[in-house]
């Protein structure tokens, strides 16, 4: 699922032989799961993933004896695996294996297996005649970081976890089908909760909860449901409450899901009955901008011009005090990836790329008003993956 043509392109610029991935979504980028011990002990655990720039279609693994079952459900053409520490699973004699018992067995041979990480890496890396290095930092501690730097002192070491950012940020068709997935479920699950507002009286606790529950039965997994109702929604990462929806009042949605691995990051406003809303007109301005800007936005823009596109849809259509941090953000593997659509940000916007397009308003007395969509950047034309269009629910 990787991008192969990406990653040969970051090799072959900085003259590496191979890439280390020590982030749990790098390693999973490359793999096809998230390491245990990274969700475990995200802060002190180790594990590698290796791609050479002689073999783009097999990747080498270094991971904890106790948990190299997980290769087992790779993905990816699996090269050399090396493990590391102690674990314990016994065998007895004339005990017939299965075929994954026997891989799984094979995978924890001793001969393999090494006292740390590093010995382990250091192994793997003469087995690969490897001099040149791009590292994923970002996953390794100062501890960590100092201690491999010791160990790789004869290798020329680059840092690279912005380049691989930047390689994950073009996605491959796989990943945006799952991206495509993971913002249906979220839509399906807000649509489910129009429904049930129309025969229930509910408060916020309750609509979250059944927006977990949703989620849930279709396979993803509801991390960060932010869902306030009416002026609460000013204040929008506070702990769902006791208000309760009226025929005035409305539901604010701007949930983060994951399914898959992939995130989904979706805004949306419901209201019990549409006559009752009071911000039509800047619900309107601000909808207007952000489908503006899924039009507008090309390949080659600097994320600063689209930035600039939103901001100056928005204020010169009726809300002149306006203001932003930024109006959107790439996404997958992670809820933020590059790009960030800010004020100042020079990067650029590139063909493949799936970016949320949001134009968020807080303002006491009325609280938010919010759309944000999944959009996948194209050189003939921009796709939204959502299936609704934004519009009041």
């Amino acid at each position: 699922m990787y991008n192969r043509t990406e990653i040969e392109k970051i090799l072959n610029e900085e003259n590496a032989d191979v890439f280390i991935a020590t982030t749990k979504e790098n390693f999973k980028y490359l793999t096809g799961f998230f390491p245990v011990c990274k969700q475990l002990r995200p802060y002190n655990s180790e594990v590698f993933a290796v791609i050479h720039k002689n073999n783009l279609d097999e990747i080498h693994i270094i991971h904890s004896l106790g948990e190299i079952d997980q290769v087992l459900d790779a993905y990816s053409n699996i090269g050399i695996v090396h493990t590391y520490g102690k674990f314990y699973r016994e065998r007895r004699e004339h005990c017939l294996l299965t075929k994954d018992e026997l891989k799984l067995l094979q995978y924890s041979n001793p001969k393999t297996n090494y006292d740390t990480s590093y010995l382990a890496l250091i192994e793997l890396l003469k087995k690969l005649s490897v001099s040149n290095i791009v590292l994923d930092e970002e996953g390794l501690n100062n501890s960590q970081y100092t201690k491999l730097s010791d160990y790789l002192s004869n290798y020329n070491v680059l840092k690279g976890s912005y380049l691989i950012k930047k390689v994950r940020s073009i996605k491959t068709n796989k990943e945006i089908e799952l991206l495509r997935k993971s913002a249906n479920i979220l839509e399906k699950s807000i649509m489910h909760i129009k429904d049930l507002i129309y025969s229930e009286q509910v408060d916020e606790k309750a609509i979250v909860q059944e927006f977990n529950t949703q989620v849930s039965k279709q396979g993803a997994l509801p991390v960060l449901p932010m869902i306030k109702v009416g002026r609460e929604s000013v204040g929008g990462q506070r702990k769902p409450n006791n208000t309760k929806l009226t025929d005035e009042s409305f539901i604010w949605f701007d949930c983060d899901i994951v399914y898959e691995g992939y995130w989904a990051d979706v805004a949306r406003i419901v209201v019990k009955n549409p006559n009752y809303y009071k911000h039509k007109d800047y619900f309107n301005i601000l909808r207007n901008a952000q489908r503006s800007a899924i039009e507008r936005i090309k390949p080659g823009m600097h994320a600063y011009e689209v930035y600039d596109l939103v901001m100056n849809e928005v204020k010169n259509n009726g809300i002149p005090h306006y203001k932003r941090n930024h109006v959107g953000h790439g996404i997958g593997l992670e809820p933020y990836e590059l790009p960030v659509l800010s004020e100042n940000n020079i990067e650029l916007i590139e063909d493949g790329m799936v970016l949320c397009i949001e134009t968020p308003y807080y303002e006491y007395g009325i609280g938010a008003i919010h759309i944000e969509d999944l959009v996948l950047i194209k050189n003939d034309g921009n796709i939204v993956l959502n299936e609704t269009d934004g519009h009041l629910i």
